[in-house]
């Protein structure tokens, strides 16, 4: 409640003026919306401290609503901003409203926090073979897979399902990319993947059959970077597969970046992108069937 900053060494008889918060008065009102149907029970609504003095414990609090209505009254607050947001646990943030202005002696009234009708995806692999694998083996190898949904905030698991895979609820409108969370012999480029309240997108993949072969990426430590991604295509451009390293902690003493991923046979080339820019650096090579030993690759991006 009160600090003095810049202070030097021995300075004696420093004098900090505290001062208290002004009292609480104001409430915010409003109504968590489900135009889909009833509210979810398992809905929490936040209320969270933007800018502005605030009361301990006064950010990221749960707030009771009327299951039933919706309705609800908070505080008293403190003067300030505030943002309100619906969460649901297997989901994330559904509805929200940011930059609430809050005087003082006010009642709020933030209208209707309409959740989000979730969307929902299902998707099916078309693979190439190559003529050294019989085609029974095929289930075996997309059982394995196991693919997600991501965001900038947050990744949504898909579920195998008859013919393929599907989200396992639904999901918040917007933008995702698909990516292979593990699997080693499929390669699977990321592909971005709209999700629309109230519909289900069908999705149709390409995927390839690969070899795992180890690729060592030397980096400059001394270089500023964040992240490191090795892209790979066919010999026609099109892009096959995307591995990325996110973390300078994943440098070895020697300055590599561990990549185990799997290439498609054949004439294949990888290009080295740093902090989602191509670097430059890239390297053509021929990945042999799977009875040839897998010979480890070194990429210099120095």
């Amino acid at each position: 409640i009160g600090n003095v900053e810049n202070v030097a060494y021995d300075t004696l008889d420093v004098e900090i003026v505290a001062t208290l918060p002004a009292a609480a008065t104001t409430f915010i009102e409003g109504r968590v919306v489900n135009p889909d149907g009833p509210i979810p029970a398992n809905a929490i609504l936040f209320l969270s401290h933007q800018t502005g003095q605030r009361l301990p414990g006064e950010t990221n609090r749960g707030i009771d609503f009327d299951p039933a209505t919706g309705v609800f009254r908070y505080g008293p607050l403190t003067a300030g901003t505030y943002g309100l947001s619906v969460s649901l646990p297997e989901v994330g943030e559904v509805a929200s409203i940011a930059g609430i202005a809050v005087g003082a002696s006010d009642v709020v009234e933030v209208g209707d926090l309409r959740l989000d009708s979730g969307g929902t995806a299902t998707l099916s692999l078309v693979v190439e073979l190559p003529d050294i694998f019989p085609g029974g083996v095929l289930p075996g190898l997309i059982k394995d897979q196991r693919l997600e949904l991501v965001s900038p905030y947050r990744r949504y698991e898909m579920v195998e399902a008859e013919g393929g895979w599907r989200t396992a609820f639904p999901m918040p409108a917007g933008t995702y990319e698909l990516q292979r969370r593990s699997g080693e012999i499929l390669c699977l480029p990321r592909i971005p993947v709209t999700i629309v309240g109230g519909e289900q997108v069908e999705l149709q993949v390409e995927a390839l059959v690969g070899k795992p072969t180890m690729i060592w990426t030397l980096m400059d430590p001394t270089a500023e970077w964040k992240s490191v991604d090795l892209r790979f295509y066919r010999p026609s451009g099109d892009l096959v597969q995307v591995s990325s390293k996110e973390f300078r902690k994943d440098l070895n003493d020697e300055d590599k970046l561990r990549f185990h991923e799997a290439i498609p046979i054949g004439p294949i080339r990888i290009e080295v992108w740093i902090d989602g820019l191509a670097s430059g650096t890239e390297t053509s090579l021929e990945i042999g069937v799977f009875t040839e030993p897998a010979e480890p690759v070194t990429i210099d991006a120095r």
